[in-house]
């Protein structure tokens, strides 16, 4: 009896991990879905490190198609990555598959038709698929029928390729959907129909799919000369509403520059663009994240809060944004929810330039107030701020200034660290009252009263300042995620900065 319990409780035990593995990795792949980039990835990389064969596949095309890191194009180090996910899949699909697993089936057919961590082989993908697809696997009908649309490795068959669509849409694939509907708006096909073309798009749409959502927005946004309806705004909007509020972000950006646009009166709603952009901001969209920068700053739908203003330009710039680096300049170079510095406005103008164009000047332009900045810096600045540029670019913007400047004593004057515990706020590590301590603390060293000194210090490490960082807002020592650690090691660097001259004065 005893035996038998301890087995029922492991197969409970195997059964929940199973669905818990399974549940996370829907979340990814409904993130995904949605262009919340950011959650996938948090979701994907702990999934395929423990060897989940579909987690690793969806991490590599994370890679592959640049998906809120580096496109392959412009950085090798992604095509690196999807090649390593991609061939770990592949090998613990195959084993799988060659046992008569359908889902296993359909991904090394996949991975064959796309060249994805193998050798690309039509033939081998059309057998794995047809495979997976007898035994009711509508991704692998979907992918069957894309083979006869294009003309991949078999002679091109529209008519096959409608007959797997069909399959799989009458088991309520989405993706299925939109590719009917694809055939029946394109006018080179003699199956040309708008109406079937907005049928199947609709229909996919009642499934909750966002894809077919974004695809009856392009439906009503280009017109006639585009395959499409008429133009027509409000259903254009209408169907961007309708996958905003289902989480897609490019659709929730829209919405943004749509209220917030100030040449249409009746539409303008600096609130509404706010609560878009704020939307699409959270979930990592750079663009967005300008946007809610520029709210903060001009105070247009939200208070004016330079501190906020300062973080969301600095997220945004941080993805090589450079209309959120050029704003950096002017918030270095104006001490505006920051320290003051011209040397990294200096920088931050220098960064935003590369993508000036050089046969259109502005006096406007960051190259021109990259210029102007320089006028203020002496020869020797202007060289660390160069060289904090190639540092930070180098970097992918991880490495952008904050840790040469907070850690050296002659660029910044006691008042500046004050302003750097603010930056430091802006991110969660709060140690504002610890730098007024010290301040108070060094006036009255200079006022030869020591008591009062030690007494400063002593609150301070009753607190639990001194040696760590101590969140004010939590009420207790911070821990910061590895995308904020340059961040936390840049604070820290200050806070004990603080402390350094404090006790050298």
């Amino acid at each position: 009896m005893a035996i038998k319990q301890i087995m029922s409780t492991a197969a409970f035990v195997v059964g929940l991990a199973v669905t818990v593995v399974a549940q996370d990795l829907q979340k990814a792949l409904t993130a995904v879905e949605l262009e919340q980039y950011r959650t996938a990835i948090a979701e994907l990389s702990p999934l395929a490190k423990q060897g989940n064969a579909e987690a690793q596949y969806h991490f590599g095309s994370i890679y592959f198609f640049g998906r809120g890191v580096p496109h392959p194009f412009e950085d090798d180090n992604s095509a690196k990555q999807a090649d390593y996910w991609y061939k770990l899949a592949f090998k613990k699909f195959m084993p799988k598959a060659k046992k008569g697993e359908v889902e296993a089936q359909y991904y090394i057919g996949d991975m064959y038709l796309n060249g994805w961590g193998v050798e690309k082989d039509y033939d081998a993908a059309i057998k794995w698929l047809t495979r997976s697809a007898r035994k009711g696997n509508a991704k692998a009908e979907v992918a069957l029928g894309l083979i006869h649309q294009r003309g991949l490795g078999v002679p091109r068959d529209v008519e096959k390729a409608i007959k797997w669509y069909k399959m799989a849409a009458n088991q309520d694939n989405g993706t299925a959907m939109v590719y009917l509907g694809w055939i029946y708006q394109d006018p080179q096909y003699k199956y040309h129909n708008l109406d079937l073309a907005e049928e199947w798009f609709v229909r996919a749409t009642k499934l909750g799919d966002v894809f077919a959502m974004t695809q009856m927005v392009r439906l009503y946004a280009f017109g006639k000369l585009s395959g499409g309806r008429p133009k027509n705004m409000l259903k254009k909007i209408f169907w961007h509403r309708k996958a905003a509020r289902k989480g897609l972000v490019s659709s929730q950006v829209a919405l943004a520059l749509y209220y917030g646009n100030r040449m249409e009166d009746e539409q303008y709603d600096p609130k509404r663009a706010f609560k878009w952009s704020l939307a699409a901001a959270k979930h990592g969209d750079a663009s967005a994240q300008y946007m809610v920068g520029h709210d903060y700053l001009a105070g247009e739908g939200i208070h004016k809060d330079y501190n906020e203003a300062f973080k969301w330009f600095w997220k945004s710039s941080r993805q090589g944004d450079d209309a959120s680096q050029h704003q950096l300049g002017y918030m270095y170079e104006d001490g505006k929810g920051v320290a003051q510095s011209n040397i990294i406005a200096y920088m931050w103008f220098n960064l935003a330039s590369m993508n000036d164009n050089p046969n259109s000047y502005s006096e406007y332009s960051a190259t021109a107030e990259r210029n102007r900045v320089a006028k203020k810096l002496s020869a020797l600045e202007i060289q660390t701020a160069q060289d904090m540029s190639t540092k930070c670019f180098n970097s992918s913007y991880k490495n952008c200034g904050q840790q040469e400047v907070f850690a050296n004593p002659a660029m910044l004057t006691m008042a500046s660290y004050l302003g750097s515990a603010e930056f430091c706020a802006a991110y969660g590590v709060d140690y504002r009252e610890t730098a007024s301590m010290v301040i108070a603390g060094i006036n009255r060293i200079n006022e030869f009263d020591d008591t009062f000194t030690k007494t400063d210090f002593n609150i301070a490490v009753e607190k639990g300042h001194f040696g760590e960082i101590f969140s004010a807002q939590a009420k207790r020592y911070v821990s910061l995620s590895k995308e904020s650690a340059d961040i936390f090691e840049s604070c820290k660097t200050a806070h004990l900065q603080v402390i350094k001259i404090s006790k050298a004065k």
